[in-house]
């Protein structure tokens, strides 16, 4: 009979992720900047990208007074970009062990005046450009046989929100939810994990914005009612289901879509 491991996995912390480089789209802020830290603070070289080099730089030094963070400022709304970005994560010789798919944008608008410029570039941004990072990236992973990446979704991935609509928003987070399940299908055999998290309502830069628009005052006093833990969540709740699939902890766990809503889409 085997010797038992379990003396030697008991004296290991299975959330830390020591010399391992992620990269956090969004890092500049919400989530992401959320993400960044608690990442950081559980070990990880952190490479943050987004568009607001002051946001990003900001971050990026508030995390360097504990651990290691660097950033890449990249628009990430078509391939193209997306493939200059990936040559400069080559150039700085950053070898990328896990990628958080965070950057999204939102807007609250009926069906009937959604224009096809809206509907474009909601779909670049919240689905397309997670495709393109994560191919472009998780090819170097299966290379490695080694990977993790988070796709970072909504609830609105999941169903039609009766408080506000944005269909072309919900189309997109829906997207990434079947992506994460295919890519996780594809890539489980290169020893690449991927998953993914639907928040609920979040106390983000995005949402608070949608909140203060005149449509949006009443739906902050409905979310709180709809909710059965009667609250927000916090970036850093959502932050702390990222590192769970970033660590160890969830090596034997691939193409799950965990919902952190404080109960929302219970009923």
């Amino acid at each position: 009979m085997a010797a038992s491991n379990l003396g030697v996995a008991a004296n290991k912390n299975p959330f830390r992720i020591d010399g391992k480089v992620a990269l956090v789209t969004g890092g500049g802020q919400g989530i992401g900047e959320a993400a960044a830290h608690i990442l950081a603070q559980a070990g990880a070289k952190v490479i943050l990208v987004g568009r607001n080099e002051v946001r990003l730089n900001s971050v990026a030094s508030e995390i360097n007074h504990f651990g290691k963070a660097e950033y890449i400022t990249a628009e990430l709304s078509s391939e193209k970009e997306i493939i200059v970005l990936v040559e400069e994560i080559t150039r700085r010789n950053f070898e990328i062990d896990i990628l958080v798919n965070n950057a999204a944008i939102g807007q609250w608008k009926p069906a009937t005046e959604i224009t096809a410029d809206e509907w474009d570039l909601m779909i670049r941004t919240n689905l397309s450009s997670v495709f393109w990072l994560s191919q472009k990236l998780g090819a170097k992973m299966i290379a490695r046989k080694y990977g993790k990446i988070i796709n970072i979704s909504s609830i609105s991935g999941i169903i039609v929100n009766s408080e506000h609509p944005h269909v072309h928003y919900g189309s997109s987070k829906a997207g990434v939810i079947h992506l994460t399940k295919s890519l996780a299908a594809e890539w489980a055999k290169f020893g690449v994990r991927v998953n993914c998290i639907t928040p609920g309502y979040t106390s983000t830069k995005m949402l608070t914005d949608l909140l203060a628009t005149p449509e949006g005052k009443h739906i902050g006093r409905r979310i709180k009612e709809l909710t059965p833990m009667g609250e927000m969540a916090t970036p850093e709740d959502i932050g702390n289901g990222i590192l769970y699939f970033a660590s160890p902890a969830s090596d034997y766990v691939t193409g799950q879509i965990l919902s952190i809503d404080g109960g929302y889409t219970l009923w």
